[in-house]
Formats: structure tokens, C-alpha cells, sequence
């Protein structure tokens, strides 16, 4: 927790004082960046971590008020009363306990019911994000846990993770969209939130695992013609070949050809290590002699020994890659980039040229079963036939 250790000028080291006990500053908290509000009432610190400095500032001015009407009851009680009511509070506190839950068992003629002790969601929402990146978790799969989950608490951020109850889990899946891959992928990020809690005792019970699955329907997946991934690889800035190269003829993931670098591109394979991979598994990908050819054309463009080019190292920033495949997108004339398209389109090539699905589905990375559900018979030979012709022209580096 706390500050980025270089975080000392600019926006990470950025500072506001709102009041003489709440600060608001920017952190680097588990890796991610976030605002941090922090109070500091009769002596004691609290810290919480928000998504945006516009809800800092939300929870800092709900705070002020708050302490401004609890003040003015506090001033108003004697000396005495302070120190009885800071006892006692001391006391309910220590049975986590909340002084309305003593006071409604006390109206009923009843004993206070024992609770679970339980964090306010969203310190739990980040000890969870923080175990599983220690855990070995994708940094991408901590990131969108940590959004999903941020969503879902929010309006509801001090609350107890215990207090979470079925109907605010079904509410929040309702508004996560309508496509259903949504819903479910929503429902499965805030079930794993739950699990977690409830193996460190947080939680009675994980109550997402009630809401009624959400089925998938399953689709056709979008691949490219032969015609069209020549076109593709005619747009897409030089820098960014290689990354297109990888996916289009050797089906490696979009977020793992993002950490492949030239050293990983060894003679005829290509290192996916246990860092970069999805599944945290190290796998050796063959080469084929088409994507060869499209990678010593990609080494030679991204040389200043070529049409006087500048050197491009791999990999290439994510945010210039990602205004690359933006740039080939338009050139296409598509609106939205296909979801895995390239994963899809050299998954598909490669079982009709190879016709060994454990081979193509080992060099995936992903089971036999997932290859036939989704790809079987989808190419026919002609096309497999132009698909592995295709070859580099000489084209002037971008």
C-alpha cells in the first residue's frame, strides 16, 4: 500500500487538502493507480482507496458533513459521557458490532447477535486484486477483476463485504448489459470476489453462487479470408507487423503477443514464457515457413538498414499497438476490431492444413475440445491453400 516510491512530482505525487483532517492524493496502490482519501478524526488515521478523484472528493465532502453533525452532538455531552461513550464504543467494536445493531437488539428484548468480523468492501476488494496478482494472476485478468468489482461496490463503498446479499448481486448483473457474455463474465468476476471472501471468513457464504447462470450462446467465430488478411497485413503500421504476424499465422493470444519480444522469436519457434502466457504456462510455438517469411519481413522494415527506417524494438508500447490496430481497423472499414480474429483466423488455417487437432490445439495453448467446438470445418481447402501462400511484397517502411 501507499505511494509509488518515485512518485514525487507530477500527477503521481499530486496533493489536496481539503480540510485540517482529509487529504486526498494520488497512489499507486497494488499496482494500480488510485486516489487516496485519508482522515485523520480524534487522533486516528483511515485510509480508502478510490477509482477517481471525483469520488474521493464525493466520499471527503460526505465525510466533513458527517463530522460536522457529530461534532456538534460531541461538544454538547460532558466530559464524562465522552469517556463513556467512547468505552462502550470501544467495547461494541471490539464484538464487531455497530452501535444500531445493540440498540435494535436492545428495543427487541434480545442479545446482539455475534458477526463475523468483515472489511468495508472496497479494502477487501483490494487484498483481494492483491492476492491474486501475488498469486500469479495476468496483471490484464487483476485489472478487469478490479474494475468489475470497484463498479459493483459502487454507492455502497464502506459497506460491510458481509452486509453484500443476493439481490445487490443480481442488481448489478441486471445493469451490466445485455449481451449475455457480459452478464456472465460480470457474474463470474464478482462470484470469485465472494469465494475469496468466504475462505477467509468474511462472508457466511458466497451468495452469487445462488443467481441463476447465464447462458452463452455459441457463436460462429469472425475469420478472415485470405483476401482480407493480406489487406490487414498491408495496413497495419510497421511497428505493429510482428504483433499481427504472431496471431494471424501462429494463433498466440493478443495479450501475449504484446510481451513477446525479437529474443523470444528464436529459429523456427516462437517462446511464449510462463509470464506472458494466459494460462501461466510455458509453450514452444512452431514457426511455420508462411509466418517466416512475414517476420523476416517485419525485422528487415523495422531496421534503419531498410529504406532508412527507424529500429522498432519488441514489443511495442500497448498504447501504440493499440492505436496501430486502431489505424488498421479503419483502413479495413471495420467499426469495431473482431474479438480475437486473428487468434480465431490462425486457429482455424492451421487445423484444415493440419488436420491434428492436440498438435494445433498444444500449440494454442487451449484443449482439443475447445478447437472442435469452434473451429472444425470452417475453411475450405482452397481457401487453406491461398491463406499459407500468402507471401511479403517489399513494402517501404512505415
Amino acid at each position: 500500500m501507499g505511494t509509488h516510491p518515485n512518485a514525487k512530482t507530477g500527477t503521481e505525487g499530486h496533493r489536496k487538502t481539503l480540510g485540517a483532517t482529509v487529504t486526498i492524493r494520488r497512489v499507486v496502490h497494488h499496482g494500480l493507480a488510485r486516489w487516496l482519501l485519508e482522515t485523520r478524526i480524534a487522533g486516528r488515521r483511515r485510509r480508502e482507496f478510490h477509482a477517481s478523484e471525483s469520488r474521493a472528493k464525493a466520499r471527503a465532502a460526505q465525510i466533513r458533513d458527517q463530522t460536522k453533525v457529530s461534532g456538534e452532538f460531541w461538544q454538547g455531552l460532558s466530559a464524562a459521557r465522552r469517556a463513556e461513550f467512547a468505552a462502550v464504543a470501544e467495547e461494541i467494536h471490539a464484538a464487531n458490532l455497530t452501535v444500531g445493531e445493540v440498540w435494535r437488539a436492545y428495543q427487541a428484548g434480545t442479545r446482539a447477535p455475534a458477526r463475523i468480523l468483515s472489511p468495508p468492501l472496497t479494502r477487501a476488494i483490494a487484498d483481494c486484486v492483491a492476492a491474486k496478482l501475488a498469486a500469479g494472476r495476468s496483471r490484464a485478468y487483476c485489472e478487469a477483476l478490479n474494475g468489475e468489482l470497484l463498479r459493483f461496490a459502487r454507492g455502497a463503498e464502506v459497506r460491510p463485504v458481509r452486509d453484500v446479499s443476493l439481490a445487490n448481486v443480481e442488481a448489478h448483473i441486471a445493469r451490466a448489459g445485455k449481451s449475455p457474455a457480459t452478464r456472465a463474465g460480470s457474474l463470474g468476476k464478482i462470484s470469485a470476489f465472494l469465494e475469496w471472501c468466504r475462505r477467509r471468513g468474511w462472508v457466511p457464504e458466497n451468495v452469487a453462487e445462488r443467481v441463476e447462470r447465464v447462458t452463452v450462446p455459441a457463436k460462429v467465430p469472425r475469420i478472415l479470408s485470405p483476401a482480407e488478411a493480406a489487406a490487414l497485413l498491408a495496413a497495419i503500421p510497421a511497428r505493429s507487423l510482428p504483433w499481427a504476424v504472431l496471431g494471424l499465422f501462429l494463433g498466440i493470444r493478443p495479450a501475449e503477443a504484446d510481451g513477446i519480444r525479437w529474443d523470444d522469436i528464436r529459429p523456427g519457434f516462437v517462446e511464449v514464457s510462463a509470464a506472458v502466457s494466459k494460462v501461466r504456462r510455458r509453450r514452444l510455438v512452431p514457426i511455420c515457413p508462411t509466418a517466416a517469411a512475414w517476420l523476416e519481413h517485419a525485422r528487415a522494415l523495422s531496421s534503419d538498414s531498410v529504406g532508412g527506417g527507424v529500429c522498432h524494438s519488441l514489443p511495442v508500447p500497448l498504447p501504440t499497438r493499440r492505436r496501430d490496430t486502431r489505424a488498421a481497423r479503419a483502413a479495413m472499414g471495420w467499426e469495431d476490431w473482431p474479438a480475437d480474429i486473428l487468434r480465431h483466423t490462425a486457429a482455424s488455417y492451421l487445423l484444415a492444413r493440419e488436420k491434428d487437432a492436440p498438435r494445433v490445439a498444444d500449440s494454442l495453448g487451449h484443449s482439443p475440445g475447445v478447437l472442435f467446438r469452434h473451429y472444425r470445418e470452417l475453411v475450405t481447402p482452397e481457401a487453406c491453400g491461398a491463406f499459407w501462400e500468402l507471401r511479403p511484397p517489399f513494402i517501404p517502411a512505415r
